[in-house]
C-alpha cells in the first residue's frame, strides 16, 4: 500500500522555505563579495597618483564608470550602489588619486570635493594684457579670451567695478584655480581677492586724502607702482603726486601717457607721444586719469593713502631704480640734467676710469 501524497500545502512551504534559505545564502554570499570589495584596493601596492576629470554634470554612474575605466575602481557596479548608498554627489573637478584606494576611501575625496589646485600668481605693476598672455602661456585659457573680458565695459559693470575694465583690479597674488578653467570665474576670483585685502579703513582713511572711492585709490596706486619698484620711496612718490593735486598742478607722468599707447607701444616713449591727447594724458588733462593702469600691490595702495609728509613736487629718475626729488622746477631742471641729459657721458667717464685701473 502506497502512502499518500503529501498535501499540495505542505509543499508549498517546503519549497518557499528552499527558496529562502537559497535567497538567504545568495544574499550572504553577496554581503561578502561587496565587504570584500569594499575593504580591497585594486592594486595596494600602487601609490602612484592618476589625474582625471569629472566634467559638470556627469551622473553618479557615469562617475563609476570613469573611475574605473581609470583603474581607481574595479567595479563600476559595485562603485556606484555604493556611492548611492552613502549618498555621495560627486564635484565636478580634476582629482589625483592611486589605485591603493579602497572604494570607501575614493568615496569620500569625491564626497569632501579634493580637487587639485593649480597655482597662478603674478607680480605687482602688470597690466591686463600682460597678465593675459601669462594665463595663456600657463594653460588657462587662450590670452585673446582674457583680453576681451578684462577689457569689457558689460563684465566690469557685472563684477561692479566702475569704469570700463578690469585694470587696477586683478589683485597682485598666488592664486588658486581649478579644472575647469573658465576665465570669468578665474579673472572674477582676482578682483574678489582685492575686495579680501584691501579693508574698508583703508578706503575710508583715503576720503581724508582726496581719494573718495576705491577707484581712485587704485588709480593713484596704480601709477605709484609704475614710477617705482623701490619699497621706501612708494610714500614719497605718492607725495609728489598729492602735493601736486593740491596745487591744482598736472601730474605729467610718463607711465600714463605709455598706457594710453597700448597695447602697441613699442618701448620708446616721445616727445610727440607726450604731445598727443588721450584720456590717459596726465601732461596735458588735470587730476587722475579716469582708471588704474596696471595692477597694484597692497605696498603701493598704502601709499596712495598714506603718502609721506613732503614739499617735493618732481623727481627723476637716477637710472639705478632710484630718484631724486625736488621741491622747485629750476632744482628739477638741474636734475634731469644732471641724471639724464649727461647720463651718456657719465658713463663713458666710468668705463675710461675702469680702463685705467
Amino acid at each position: 500500500m502506497k502512502p499518500p501524497p503529501p498535501s499540495s500545502g505542505r509543499g508549498l512551504w517546503i519549497a518557499l522555505g528552499f527558496l529562502a534559505l537559497m535567497l538567504f545564502a545568495a544574499g550572504a554570499v553577496a554581503g561578502i563579495r561587496i565587504a570584500r570589495y569594499l575593504d580591497t584596493a585594486p592594486d595596494p601596492a600602487n601609490t602612484a597618483k592618476v589625474r582625471f576629470e569629472i566634467p559638470k554634470g556627469m551622473s553618479v554612474k557615469g562617475v563609476a564608470e570613469l573611475l574605473a575605466g581609470e583603474g581607481i575602481v574595479t567595479r563600476a557596479d559595485y562603485f556606484y550602489w555604493y556611492l548611492r548608498y552613502r549618498k555621495t554627489a560627486p564635484k565636478a573637478g580634476e582629482y589625483e588619486m592611486s589605485r591603493a584606494l579602497t572604494p570607501p576611501e575614493v568615496a569620500r575625496l569625491l564626497d569632501t570635493g579634493m580637487v587639485v589646485w593649480h597655482p597662478f600668481g603674478f607680480p605687482e605693476g602688470l597690466t591686463g594684457w600682460e597678465i593675459a598672455k601669462r594665463l595663456d602661456r600657463a594653460g588657462f585659457g587662450p590670452e585673446a579670451g582674457y583680453v576681451s573680458l578684462i577689457y569689457s565695459p558689460e563684465f566690469a559693470a557685472e563684477l561692479g567695478i566702475p569704469g570700463d575694465r578690469l585694470e587696477g583690479y586683478l589683485f597682485p597674488a598666488v592664486h588658486q584655480f581649478s579644472r575647469p578653467f573658465r576665465p570669468k570665474e578665474i579673472l572674477r576670483q582676482m578682483v574678489n581677492a582685492v575686495k579680501a585685502n584691501v579693508p574698508q579703513s583703508l578706503i575710508d582713511e583715503g576720503r581724508s586724502r582726496g581719494l573718495d572711492s576705491l577707484h581712485k585709490i587704485l588709480t593713484l596706486a596704480s601709477i605709484v607702482e609704475k614710477e617705482t619698484g623701490q619699497a621706501d620711496e612708494r610714500p614719497v612718490i605718492s607725495s609728489v603726486f598729492h602735493n601736486r593735486m593740491v596745487k591744482r598742478m598736472r601730474l605729467q607722468t610718463d607711465p600714463t601717457v605709455i598706457y594710453g599707447l597700448m597695447p602697441d607701444f613699442n618701448g620708446n616713449i616721445t616727445r610727440e607721444n607726450l604731445l598727443t591727447d588721450h584720456i590717459y594724458n596726465t601732461y596735458l588733462r588735470s587730476g587722475l586719469p579716469p582708471g588704474p593702469i596696471c595692477q597694484p600691490g597692497l605696498a603701493a595702495i598704502e601709499a596712495a593713502v598714506r603718502p609721506a609728509q613732503t614739499d617735493y613736487l618732481f623727481f627723476v629718475s637716477r637710472n639705478d631704480g632710484t630718484h631724486e626729488f625736488t621741491t622747485t622746477f629750476e632744482a628739477h631742471e638741474k636734475a634731469i640734467a644732471y641724471w639724464q641729459l649727461n647720463a651718456a657721458r657719465r658713463r663713458a667717464m666710468r668705463e675710461k676710469a675702469k680702463q685705467g685701473n
